[in-house]
């Protein structure tokens, strides 16, 4: 990474100084720590990480050795697991490359160890190149879902900015509940949305998140989300903005609008079939 990528990532320009590119880093991490916290899918948790590391390594760049007493630990992206000792973190088999035997092993085998240590070995090995013929296929898979994922993102940005300048103009609009109706012959996916909605407390609040919904031809959805029983969000609508998607489109299409103008009986109805 270059100076010129490095204050990219931060969104700096060349005069800032010391003090900016650490205040401006910090803005920045507290900023997508929040966002891996309560991201509702894995990907999307594994998209933050990734940026984390990003913002990192601009820093490490812009300030080279200094750079070590402001930069924050990254979260771990392995999962713990409890045992009686404490928790631990589960070894991973080598990605790539052929599993080789311990030293002590092969030499084992070479002395004419008994028929079952080398059939045990043989087995431990085999199991060994599955597992990390699965990571391996496993990571290849989650690299293209974030490779489509990434310019999804920067839709879901733009969608944010252009719901927060319709803010003052929802003053007088109350809820809505969100429902869409796919009036279409053909099938498509509720992939992604931003919604403006008015809490309990009257005042504005916004969603966000990946659906992945199949619409099936003359069927509906009314999406929500609810985590480990808390209500994250109950479907209420004031304006949205919503990234549809099918395999017969190159590119997901977007629609978004106020809810009282685009809503027809308390529905939102969609035909793509002419896509």
């Amino acid at each position: 990474m270059t100076r010129d990528e490095a204050l990219q990532v931060l969104g700096l320009g060349p005069t800032d100084g010391d003090d900016a590119i650490r205040d401006r880093y910090t803005q920045l991490y507290n900023d997508l720590q929040l966002r891996l916290t309560n991201a509702p899918t894995p990907n999307l948790k594994k998209l933050y990480q990734k940026n984390l590391e990003e913002l990192n390594g601009a820093l490490r760049v812009l300030l080279g050795e200094s750079a070590g007493s402001g930069m924050r630990e990254l979260p771990s992206s392995t999962p713990m697991y409890e045992s009686g000792l404490g928790a631990t973190v589960p070894s991973q088999a080598p990605v790539g490359g052929r599993a080789r035997p311990k030293a002590g092993n092969a030499a084992a085998i070479r002395r004419g160890a008994p028929w079952g240590a080398v059939y045990g070995l043989g087995v431990g090995m085999v199991v060994l190149l599955a597992v990390a013929s699965f990571l391996l296929l496993r990571q290849l898979e989650v690299q293209k879902e974030l490779d489509l994922l990434a310019p999804l993102q920067e839709d879901m940005s733009a969608l944010r900015d252009q719901l927060s300048v319709q803010d003052k103009e929802l003053a007088h609009f109350t809820n809505g509940k969100f429902k869409l109706q796919n009036t279409g012959k053909r099938s498509f996916r509720l992939y992604a949305v931003v919604i403006t909605y008015r809490d309990a407390q009257g005042a504005l609040k916004k969603y966000e998140g990946i659906l992945d919904q199949e619409v099936r031809a003359g069927g509906s959805v009314e999406p929500n989300e609810v985590d480990g029983g808390r209500v994250v969000w109950d479907g209420s609508v004031i304006a949205f903005a919503c990234l549809v998607r099918a395999e017969r489109w190159v590119c997901p299409i977007l629609h978004a609008g106020i809810w009282s103008k685009e809503q027809r009986e308390g529905t939102l109805k969609l035909d793509f079939d002419a896509w």
